[in-house]
C-alpha cells in the first residue's frame, strides 16, 4: 500500500526523500527523523499552549512518505494498518514519557526553569482578543439561530 500511495505523487515523494536524506525507494520512514523533517507541512494545535507551559512534539509514521496531511492518501493510510500501528506506537511513547516525568520530577523542574529563562516570564498574549472572541461567538450563535 505504501509504495502505491507514494507512486501517486512522485514529485513530492522524491522531494521529501532528497530534503530529509532518505534513501530512494524507502516507502515508510523508520528511525529517528531530523528535527526539521517535514517541518514545511506540519502544524499543531498545541502551539498556543507551548507559549504558556513547556511542551514537546513528536511524530510517528502513520502514512507513507509522500502522503501529505489532509489528502485522500493520508486519510487512506491513517485509517489503515499503517496508521493504526503508528497511533498505537505514539500512545505507548506518550504513556512512557508521562511515566518517566512522574518518576523524575527533577526533569519537570528543569524544563520549567528552561522555559522561564527562554520566555523571560513574559505573559502570552493570544492573537485573538477577548472582544474578537466574543464577536465571533456572537456571530456563530446568530448563524445557528438563522439555520
Amino acid at each position: 500500500m505504501a509504495e502505491q500511495l507514494n507512486a501517486t505523487n512522485p514529485r513530492v515523494y522524491e522531494g521529501m526523500c532528497r530534503r530529509n536524506g532518505i534513501a530512494p525507494g524507502t516507502q515508510l520512514f523508520t528511525g529517528v527523523a531530523p528535527s526539521n523533517f517535514a517541518r514545511e507541512m506540519a502544524s499543531t494545535d498545541a502551539g498556543d499552549v507551548m507559549h504558556i507551559v513547556p511542551g514537546i512534539n513528536f511524530g510517528t509514521a502513520c502514512a507513507p512518505i509522500c502522503a501529505m496531511p489532509h489528502t485522500w492518501q493520508a486519510t487512506s493510510a491513517y485509517g489503515g494498518e499503517i496508521g493504526v500501528k503508528g497511533m498505537i506506537y505514539a500512545a505507548k511513547a506518550m504513556a512512557l514519557c508521562a511515566l518517566r516525568l512522574m518518576e523524575q520530577p527533577e526533569t519537570v523542574a528543569a524544563a520549567k526553569e528552561e522555559f522561564h529563562k527562554a520566555t523571560g516570564g513574559a505573559a502570552y498574549v493570544p492573537l485573538m482578543s477577548d472582544t474578537d472572541r466574543e464577536n465571533l461567538l456572537r456571530q456563530i450563535a446568530q448563524s445557528n439561530e438563522v439555520n
